[in-house]
């Protein structure tokens, strides 16, 4: 995957993700939370969930990686430390280029 310039130019914010590494005794574990470049927009839309629903959203943040759906996110200035303010993502879309290759992913949360 080659990342479009102007778009891996725009990805001034940082995030942080925990990805989830299992599931013990019914509840999801985390691993430790890396900081990833992003570009995080206010953005209130209506998207459709993995599970077919349709959920009211607040923020897109485009990432050059995919994050996954039972990942947590720390938007900017938020503390990873604290597990409560993380966000799961509502959805992840994949983004291709001209040439149907994968550019970025925007992920709703």
């Amino acid at each position: 995957m080659a990342i479009d310039p102007q778009i891996k130019a725009s990805l001034q914010q940082t995030i942080a993700v925990a990805v989830e590494s299992g599931i013990s005794s019914g509840v999801r574990t985390y691993g430790a939370a890396a900081n990833r470049s992003a570009r995080v927009e206010d953005s209130r839309r209506v998207v459709d969930a993995a599970d077919g629903s349709q959920v009211q959203t607040s923020h897109i943040i485009i990432v050059e990686n995919s994050i996954g759906l039972f990942n947590r996110i720390w938007l900017p200035d938020v503390s990873s430390s604290d597990a409560t303010l993380a966000r799961l993502p509502v959805a992840v879309e994949k983004c291709v280029d001209e040439d149907g290759d994968v550019s970025h992913y925007e992920v709703y949360v």
